[in-house]
């Protein structure tokens, strides 16, 4: 897979900013990494996202916020879903467990309803 980089300069031009103020979000980190004075598409789709946020008004320090905001509520998402992921494995897997120990009660003569759990 291939990927496109994007020189400081030319992603600059591309998202209609200021040559200083893309290495100003370089240089707060809004941006991520930048190698050999190159971004990724990624980084440049950031970059808009800036641009748009400058043009709903909100200076350097709240664009920083939103983007840092937006990242982090990303990766919590992203937490959120694996949790549910394992949370419904492991209801499976209990209730498999669950399913087990009915048929072996049921083998030796004790009823369902006399178990001491619930799931």
């Amino acid at each position: 897979m291939s990927r496109r980089w994007y020189s400081l300069e030319e992603a600059a031009h591309l998202c209609d900013l200021p040559l200083r103020l893309v290495m100003a979000l370089v240089e707060e980190s809004v941006i991520g990494p930048v190698y050999e004075g190159k971004i990724t598409g990624e980084q440049l789709r950031e970059l808009r996202r800036a641009r748009r946020l400058f043009a709903l008004g909100l200076n350097r320090a709240g664009v920083v916020v939103a983007l840092r905001l937006r990242r982090q509520v990303i990766a919590l998402q992203r937490e959120v879903e694996a949790l549910r992921a394992e949370m419904d494995s492991l209801e499976a897997y209990y209730q498999a467990r669950q399913r087990r120990v009915y048929r072996l009660l049921s083998l030796l003569g004790e009823e369902e309803n006399s178990t001491p759990f619930r799931f």
